[in-house]
């Protein structure tokens, strides 16, 4: 799953931003380099400010894993990854609202 940021996509449905980005860089190389510094951005913030957990467990949810599936890779209590998850994404969205 991605960051919940989202609009609209040119079908009418919920695109988030990844999809958003990529339908703009296609043809813009301007947004190319805007995606990558976004990206570089984000991953900084990550590094800095979540702790090694929850580092550990958004990176895997991003990439589609589930929290049942994140539990059994790295062991874990599948609530603690829960808990992981639901703190990195408070944090995020207070870095987010700061912008």
């Amino acid at each position: 799953s991605s960051v919940p940021l989202s609009g609209q996509n040119d079908k009418g449905g919920e695109a988030d931003l990844e999809e958003m980005i990529a339908a703009k860089s296609d043809n813009d190389p301007e947004m190319v380099l805007i995606a990558k510094e976004i990206e570089a951005l984000i991953q900084n913030y990550i590094g800095n400010v979540l702790s090694d957990l929850e580092r550990e467990v958004v990176v895997e949810y991003m990439k589609g894993m589930s929290c049942g599936e994140i539990a059994e890779m790295t062991g874990r209590d599948p609530k603690t990854v829960y808990n992981a998850i639901s703190r990195a994404k408070k944090k995020i969205a207070e870095l987010l609202e700061d912008q």
